[in-house]
């Protein structure tokens, strides 16, 4: 591939990890006492990314609760492409106030929603939410590779998008990834990592740790 092709293909991407609500209102989040975990599926996404020649950065909400103004901060001064929210049901609703603000600092920032929530109901996201640009149903790497990189959204397996006024699914990948191929997660781009994510609730020997997907 020539420096002018990857010059071409070349994206920027903030991924964010939403904080959500995951306990009772007014009572503390015991979950974020117990176990605050590394968001593995964005670390993931933004390797597969980097490897392929685009520009990651990852902010985890739920890491650092209260500090949503560096997402807007880090949008304003590098103007990424993109911004890639992965969500649970719970964290839905604090991912679309994160889409809200962000689009006041760049109107034209495209949206791409993911995780559980989105793979349970699929084309109702987009069809609910006018916010949204786009959203990927399971595994997000090969996806969002062709979606950065241009390829038009109705050739892009699990990928979830507006076609005039209608929400288009193409239906699941029939491409699986290659777990060779996938690289090591990118944990230097967690602000604070190691030492802001503890798992005190694993943790027999204290010692560094992480987790892992299967």
């Amino acid at each position: 591939m020539s420096q002018t092709e990857i010059k071409y293909k070349s994206k920027k991407i903030l991924f964010v990890h939403p904080l959500g609500q995951n306990w009772t209102p007014g009572e503390r989040d015991m979950s974020r006492i117990a176990n605050i975990m590394a968001p593995m599926g964005l670390l993931s996404l933004a390797a597969w990314l980097d490897k392929h020649g685009h520009q990651t950065a990852i902010h985890d909400c739920y890491a650092f609760p209260g500090e949503n103004h560096l997402i807007y901060e880090y949008i304003k001064n590098e103007r990424p492409d993109f911004l890639g929210l992965s969500t649970t049901t719970s964290s839905f609703p604090d991912a679309l106030n994160i889409t809200r603000e962000a689009r006041k600092v760049k109107p034209d920032i495209k949206i791409i929603f993911g995780g559980v929530h989105v793979s349970a109901l699929r084309e109702k996201i987009l069809e609910e939410n006018p916010e949204i640009d786009f959203a990927i149903v399971g595994e997000g790497e090969l996806a969002l590779q062709e979606l950065l990189s241009g390829q038009p959204p109705e050739e892009i397996g699990g990928l979830i998008y507006r076609e005039n006024e209608a929400v288009v699914f193409k239906g699941f990948r029939k491409d699986l990834l290659k777990m060779d191929e996938l690289p090591v997660p990118s944990y230097e781009k967690l602000k604070g990592y190691p030492e802001a994510y503890q798992l005190p609730i694993f943790s027999y020997p204290k010692a560094p740790n992480t987790t892992v997907i299967t």
